[in-house]
């Protein structure tokens, strides 16, 4: 019975009874139920995790759609700048009681820990991860890679503040930096930029500006990142994933397009029921 009156509403609505109900109920919500949605987007537990999956559609489509600029404004204003943010990364934060449980993980070791294996054979000054987040990943960097400075960078103001509570006998120098000028005009020299799922969040246009500027910096730079992406590996474009404010890039083909000498690359699997190979960890320099 229960079949034929799913079969029933398909023919007639074409789209999922929960995704009809949230888009009714959408724009009757009051803002701050909204921002409370947008919070905890990912978390998604009571009443309000009961509402976001209700809405996530609407969400979706307000936030994550338009043009590039539109979806880069959303996704680190409105979402990794935000309410979505700070909470995003508080949740992270609390599912770990030491720097060993979250090493442990199997995220750090699938998709972190080769990455240090690349870089732990190099030398460099300096240490910057984009997008640090909580801190626990430039932290554990910080206590296992020989250079002399490390700096954890994110457009999220109050999580950076706290970093620099919590980690304040680190030596590590938290910044906001939302435009990126640090690094554009603070860059120091010899150099190690870490990204780990932050990249993805950049159009084609900036990425290829901030690695031109790398690039071209005068100083020695070298770029290490693991990044998921959706693309055929003979692709040179960059696609907006489905449904998302995240882009999928050909960073290898980026690159070595910008002169950048590839030192090691890595091609692993993210979703194994997808044929494609979908998760890159490769390191980079300009010299």
């Amino acid at each position: 019975m229960k079949g034929v009156i799913l079969k029933a509403w398909y023919f007639v609505f074409k789209i999922p009874p929960g995704r009809a109900f949230g888009n009714i109920i959408y724009p009757l919500l009051p803002e701050y139920i909204k921002k409370k949605c947008i919070a905890s987007y990912f978390q998604r537990k009571g009443f309000i995790g009961f509402i976001t999956n209700t809405i996530s559609h609407k969400l979706d489509k307000e936030y994550f759609s338009g043009s590039e600029e539109e979806i880069r404004k959303a996704n680190r204003e409105l979402y990794w700048g935000a309410y979505f943010g700070r909470s995003w990364h508080n949740l992270e934060r609390s599912k770990y009681s030491s720097i060993e449980e979250y090493i442990s993980t199997d995220a750090f070791i699938k998709f972190r820990k080769p990455l240090i294996d690349q870089v732990k054979v190099l030398n460099f000054k300096n240490v910057c991860e984009i997008g640090t987040g909580n801190g626990l990943f430039i932290r554990y960097l910080s206590e296992t890679l020989p250079a002399e400075k490390f700096y954890g960078l994110d457009i999220n103001k109050e999580t950076i503040e706290e970093n620099k509570n919590i980690y304040a006998d680190s030596g590590i120098t938290f910044l906001a930096d939302s435009n990126n000028d640090f690094l554009y005009n603070q860059l120091p020299d010899d150099v190690l930029i870490i990204s780990v799922g932050t990249l993805e969040c950049f159009t084609k246009a900036e990425l290829e500006e901030l690695l031109t500027s790398l690039k071209n910096s005068n100083k020695k730079v070298t770029i290490s990142l693991s990044e998921p992406f959706d693309l055929d590996l003979n692709s040179e474009d960059s696609v907006p994933r489905e449904g998302s404010a995240l882009f999928s890039h050909a960073y290898e083909k980026i690159l070595t397009r910008l002169q950048f000498r590839i030192v090691s690359i890595l091609y692993l699997k993210r979703k194994t029921e997808d044929p494609r190979v979908n998760y890159i960890i490769v390191t980079a320099s300009n010299y």
